[in-house]
């Protein structure tokens, strides 16, 4: 956009693109009591987690959910399966 480039698209790579996958805190929070709540019936592989909280950017709930394991609020075990901590 700066160099008036109307036919790029956002690559999700680059800062300027990330900028706009931005998480507020309203839905840090939604999305999190949403893994929570999918983690709490059973313990599930990250790409049935995903498709369990439709309507959520894949890209912002795999931010949550890294930042969830970085607080140890889940865990991975050895066969790759998210579960509550």
């Amino acid at each position: 956009d700066y160099f008036n480039d109307k036919s790029v698209t956002n690559c999700g790579v680059c800062d300027n693109c990330l900028s706009t996958e931005k998480i507020n805190p309203e839905q840090f929070k939604k999305i999190s009591e949403l893994v929570i709540s999918e983690l709490t019936k059973q313990k599930l592989p990250i790409k049935q987690l995903l498709a369990a909280i439709p309507g959520v950017s894949s890209r912002k709930a795999l931010q949550v959910i890294q930042f969830m394991q970085s607080e140890n609020r889940i865990e991975v075990d050895a066969e790759g399966f998210l579960s509550l901590s």
